[in-house]
């Protein structure tokens, strides 16, 4: 082949190219301005909208559509995204805060707002260390404390260990007799005796804040519900494979 012919190839190819390249960036670009186009599933209007943008500023109504705001701003403005079938929220002067993530959290000591709550509410209770000889003084309160809430089976229960083993910021240090109590003699095993049909968690104490110790009970809950996510994993990837295998075929 002369060199003529291998330009005029060389051309189609780039003609073609450029033809499917301008396809897709006019296919693209169409799907924007429909989407762009679709009405809003959520208005909330009349409100004041704490944007936390640079400048902080207030908005008085905020468009929704999927997951992802449409529009930001006035009324009049906002409501141009509203269609027949938009959810219209008055929010009658009502503030609206994006979601805040807390990032230190102690959701087991809510403090006041949950002062009014008793522990058969909360499941939560305490172990009094300050009787404490042996193991078997924290085994009957546990056993004392299911006697008095009548806790049905399977609800998880959580039992706080206010202890403290170490000696920052002039805290107190408990001895280490207790320390021994509570990480050498209690096990599995011994929180069965008194607590065998319902998962229960206890604390370590500090430093050891977010150690746990747990019954047979709470670690069968805990097996089964890994086993159950490998599981999913599992089926997750093999959909996967035969999806590729699929696309080769």
């Amino acid at each position: 082949m002369n060199s003529s012919g291998i330009g005029v190839r060389c051309a189609l190819r780039a003609a073609t190219s450029v033809t499917i390249t301008f396809s897709l960036f006019a296919l693209s670009l169409s799907q924007a301005q429909l989407h762009a186009q679709q009405p809003a599933d959520i208005v909330l209007r009349n409100g004041k909208i704490l944007t936390v943008d640079e400048g902080f500023s207030i908005a008085q109504a905020v468009a929704i559509t999927g997951n992802k705001f449409a529009a930001v701003g006035q009324d009049a403005d906002v409501m141009k995204q509203a269609g027949p079938n938009t959810q219209v929220i008055d929010l009658k002067g009502r503030t609206v805060i994006p979601g805040l993530i807390d990032t230190h959290l102690h959701i087991t000591g809510p403090g006041v707002y949950a002062e009014d709550l008793t522990p058969d509410a909360t499941r939560t209770m305490s172990i009094d260390w300050r009787g404490v000889n042996s193991k078997d003084d924290v085994l009957n309160q546990i056993r004392n404390l299911m006697e008095k809430y009548h806790f049905k089976p399977g609800e998880w229960l959580y039992f706080q260990n206010r202890l403290e083993f170490s000696m920052g910021d002039g805290g107190r240090v408990d001895s280490s007799s207790r320390a021994k109590i509570l990480y050498d003699d209690l096990n599995a095993k011994e929180l069965d005796k008194v607590v065998p049909n319902n998962p229960i968690v206890l604390t370590l104490g500090i430093p050891d804040e977010n150690g746990l110790l747990i019954n047979s009970k709470a670690l069968e809950v805990a097996l089964q519900n890994t086993c159950a996510t490998w599981h999913r994993v599992r089926l997750f990837h093999m959909e996967i494979r035969s999806r590729i295998r699929l696309s080769f075929q």
